[in-house]
C-alpha cells in the first residue's frame, strides 16, 4: 500500500511541476548560490505533510472492505459495526480540536510529529484487535490522528509554500486524500465476508510503512517560519523561500495578533473569519458529496459495473483528475471564491438534473436514466473535485492571521467531521421517508445557496 500512494503522489508532484526528492538533490549539487537551495526544500516539505494527509484517507477507507469479515471474526452484528464506522468520526472530531491548541504549543512540524505516535498505535491497535471493544478504542485512536493531521497538514501546507504557489500546492492535500483512499481499496481487493483474520489484520498493519515515513520526514521538513514561537522563522525562510524569504516573511509580519486565546476567535474583529471557516464545510457536506459516493456503487451496478470495488475506484480517480488536473493549476489564476462558486454551480447543475429524472415516472428503468445517472456522478464528482473539495482546507489558513491558524484549522475540522457525520446518521433514514429524487433535490438547493455564499460572502484571499 505504502509504496503505491508514495509513487502516487511523487507522480503527482511531477505532474504539477513540483520537484521529487531526487531532482531536489539534483538541483542542490548543481546550485551555485543559496537560493536555489533554498527554493528546494518546500516541494519536500509539502510532500512531507502530504504523506500524513494519505493516512487520512487511508484509515477512512481501509475499514469498509473488511468489515463483515471483522463481524464474523469477533461476533459483532449491525449494531457493531456501526460503533466501528462512528468511533472513527468522534475521534476525528476529538482530534480536530486538539489541533489548535497542538500546532500553537508544539508548531506545525511538531504537532504533525507527535501525531505520529497516535497514528502508529492506531495501527497496531487496529490490526491486533480480537474484540470490539478493543476494535472501538483502536479506531476511536485513528479517528483522533486523522482529525489532527486534517487540520494541521493543509495549515502546514498553507505556511511553507510561497504566495505564487500556495493554491497549487494546497490543492495537493485533496489529492493526498484520494490517493489515501484508492490504497486502502486497492488493499481490500479480494477480501470477502468470510475472509479469515490473517486476510484484512495485514490491511491495518500496512498503515505502519506510511506513518513511519511521515515521521521521518517530519525530522527532515523544516518548521513553519510563520509559526508564531518559532526561534528559527528566519533561518526556515530562507530554506523555504531563499532570496524571496525577506518579502514572504514581510507579507505575514503584519498578521501576528498579540492574544491567541479562543475568545480572541469570538471577538468582533475576527468573528467573521470563525463564522466563515466553520460554514465552509457545512456547505461542503450538506451539498451531498459522501451522499453520492455512497450511492454510486448502486449507480455503476445499474450501469453494468457490477464490482463495488471498481465503481469506488472510478470515484475517486475522478476526483484525482479533477484536483490535479484543474483545480492545482487555476486555482491561483482564477482565486479561491471564483473556484469554489463554481464547483457548486456545477455540484448543483448535476444534482439537480440527476433529481429530476430519478423522479420522472417516464424515465423509470429505462436505459436514458442509467445513462444520466452515470453521467451525472461522475460530473458532480469532477465538479467537487475543481473546488469544494481541496479550496475550503487551503482557504481557511489565509482567514486568520498566523497566532490563530491552529485554531481556525480547529473550528473548520470540527465542522467537516461533524456534519459528516450527520449526513451519514441521516442519509438512509431522510432516502426511506422522502425518496432519493427528494434527497437529491435539496443537496442541489444547498449547492446552489453555497455557490451564492461562496461568491458573494467570502472575500478572496489569493490577492
Amino acid at each position: 500500500m505504502s509504496r503505491l500512494a508514495l509513487a502516487a503522489i511523487l507522480y503527482t508532484t511531477k505532474a504539477l511541476s513540483l520537484p521529487t526528492r531526487r531532482s531536489i538533490k539534483t538541483k542542490l549539487r548543481a546550485s551555485a548560490g543559496g537560493a536555489t537551495t533554498a527554493k528546494a526544500e518546500a516541494p519536500l516539505a509539502v510532500a512531507g505533510a502530504c504523506v500524513g494527509v494519505s493516512l487520512f484517507g487511508y484509515h477512512l477507507g481501509v475499514v469498509n472492505a473488511p468489515l463483515q469479515a471483522m463481524a464474523a471474526s469477533m461476533g459483532f452484528g449491525d449494531a457493531g459495526s456501526g460503533a466501528v464506522v462512528s468511533s472513527t468520526l468522534v475521534g476525528a472530531a476529538g482530534g480536530a480540536l486538539l489541533a489548535g491548541p497542538a500546532a500553537d504549543r508544539l508548531g506545525r512540524r511538531g504537532a504533525l510529529r507527535w501525531n505520529c505516535l497516535t497514528l502508529l498505535l492506531a495501527a497496531v491497535g487496529c490490526s491486533t484487535a480480537t474484540s470490539l471493544e478493543h476494535l472501538i478504542y483502536a479506531r476511536t485512536l485513528a479517528g483522533v490522528g486523522i482529525g489532527l493531521v486534517s487540520a494541521v497538514a493543509p495549515l502546514y501546507v498553507s505556511e511553507v509554500s510561497p504566495a505564487a504557489k500556495r493554491g497549487r500546492n494546497g490543492a495537493l492535500n485533496q489529492v493526498a486524500i484520494c490517493l489515501g483512499i484508492v490504497a486502502s481499496i486497492v488493499a481490500g481487493l479480494g477480501v470477502t465476508p468470510t475472509s479469515p483474520a490473517k486476510r484484512w489484520r495485514p490491511m491495518f498493519a500496512g498503515a505502519l510503512v506510511p506513518t513511519l515515513l511521515h515521521l521521518m520526514l517530519t525530522f527532515k521538513i523544516p518548521e513553519s517560519p510563520r509559526w508564531p514561537l518559532s526561534q528559527t522563522a528566519q533561518r526556515d525562510a530562507e530554506r523555504l523561500w531563499g532570496a524571496d524569504a525577506s518579502t514572504e516573511m514581510a507579507s505575514s509580519s503584519s498578521d501576528e495578533v498579540k492574544t491567541a486565546g479562543w475568545s480572541t476567535m469570538v471577538s468582533k474583529k475576527y468573528r467573521r473569519a470563525t463564522l466563515t471557516a466553520f460554514l465552509l464545510f457545512v456547505c461542503q457536506q450538506l451539498s451531498g458529496i459522501n451522499a453520492v459516493v455512497y450511492f454510486s456503487t448502486q449507480i455503476f451496478r445499474d450501469a453494468g459495473v457490477t464490482s463495488a470495488v471498481l465503481s469506488s475506484l472510478l470515484v475517486m480517480l475522478v476526483n484525482v483528475a479533477g484536483t490535479a488536473f484543474v483545480a492545482a493549476p487555476l486555482i491561483d489564476r482564477f482565486g479561491r471564491t471564483t473556484m469554489l462558486s463554481a464547483s457548486y454551480a456545477g455540484m448543483a447543475s448535476s444534482m439537480a438534473v440527476m433529481g429530476g429524472c430519478l423522479a420522472s415516472p417516464a424515465l423509470a428503468g429505462t436505459p436514458l436514466l442509467t445513462a444520466i445517472t452515470l453521467l451525472g456522478t461522475v460530473a458532480y464528482v469532477f465538479a467537487f473535485s475543481c473546488g469544494s473539495g481541496p479550496v475550503p482546507s487551503l482557504l481557511v489558513p489565509e482567514l486568520f492571521p498566523a497566532e490563530l491558524r491552529g485554531k481556525g484549522g480547529s473550528v473548520a475540522m470540527l465542522s467537516h467531521w461533524g456534519w459528516n457525520a450527520v449526513v451519514g446518521a441521516a442519509f438512509l433514514p431522510l432516502i426511506n421517508k422522502y425518496s432519493i429524487p427528494t434527497v437529491y433535490l435539496g443537496f442541489a438547493s444547498v449547492a446552489a445557496l453555497s455557490g451564492l455564499f461562496t461568491k458573494f460572502g467570502i472575500e478572496e484571499t489569493s490577492k
